[in-house]
């Protein structure tokens, strides 16, 4: 169930330039493999560090918890243990988004990807080409 509240909309400048940003985030498991891409345009150069992103990202949605319905109902459900996994079904959250921005965090989006085969013939780096 979403809940409406009244969040205020943030501006940035027009024209305003704005770094991407691009962190891939695993999971530890032994059963299969699964990570989370996360994208995101950023204010400041010091947004672009995956410290400095993670403990923006965090303050963010930990604001969305406290202060809104739907973040309150997210940490219940998640058990108190809101990860990407379940950040993936909330991301569009409007009052989400509106916490990340005061953040310096726009446009944030993030896909996971889940295997439960993981390749052992062959890798990454295995040349897909015979000679030419």
């Amino acid at each position: 169930m979403w809940l409406t509240s009244n969040c205020p909309k943030l501006e940035v400048e027009r024209g305003m330039k704005m770094p991407n940003v691009k962190f891939i985030v695993r999971r530890e498991s032994t059963d299969e493999e699964t990570f989370a891409l996360v994208t995101a345009k950023v204010l400041t150069d010091e947004l672009k560090g995956e410290k400095e992103f993670l403990k923006a990202l965090v303050k963010g949605i930990t604001d969305w918890v406290r202060t809104t319905g739907n973040g309150k109902q997210a940490w219940e459900a998640s058990s108190h243990d809101f990860n990407v996994g379940d950040l993936v079904d909330y991301q569009s959250d409007f009052c989400l988004k509106q916490r990340l921005q005061k953040e310096g965090i726009y446009e944030f989006n993030v896909e996971t990807f889940s295997c439960n085969q993981i390749c052992g013939f062959w890798s990454y780096d295995t040349v897909l080409a015979d000679e030419g």
